[in-house]
C-alpha cells in the first residue's frame, strides 16, 4: 500500500463515551495514540479486503455489551472465538453478509 506524501484526510466518528475512554486507558498503556490505532485498523482492513477481525454472533447474549467486560473477560471472548474460527464453527464472511443484508433489507 503506498502512503500519500504528506496527506491526510480527517475523520470524525460518534463512539460510546466508556468505549473511547476505556481505548485511549489501552492504548496509552501500549504507547499508540488514537490516530494511530484508528489508522493501524483501517489499514488491516484494505490489506484484508475485510474486518481484520471474524465477527461472530455465536456464544453471545443479548445482554453482553463488550464496554462492560474487563480485559480478562474480552480476551477470553476473542480466545473462545478463535477457537470456534479454529473449529470451523465460525460464519464465512459469505454468510455473514447475506445476514447483514437480510437485517438492513427486513
Amino acid at each position: 500500500m503506498q502512503k500519500s506524501a504528506g496527506k491526510t484526510a480527517t475523520l470524525n466518528v460518534r463512539i460510546d463515551p466508556t468505549v473511547k475512554s476505556q481505548s485511549e486507558r489501552v492504548l496509552s498503556q501500549l504507547g499508540i495514540p488514537m490516530s494511530t490505532a484508528i489508522e493501524m485498523y483501517l489499514r488491516q482492513v484494505v490489506i484484508r479486503n475485510g474486518l481484520p477481525f471474524l465477527p461472530s454472533l455465536s456464544g453471545m447474549t443479548s445482554d453482553l455489551r463488550m464496554d462492560a467486560l474487563t480485559a480478562e473477560e474480552l480476551s477470553a471472548q476473542f480466545d473462545e472465538r478463535y477457537r470456534e474460527y479454529q473449529a470451523g464453527d465460525a460464519v464465512s464472511v459469505s454468510d455473514f453478509r447475506k445476514e447483514v443484508a437480510a437485517w438492513t433489507n427486513a
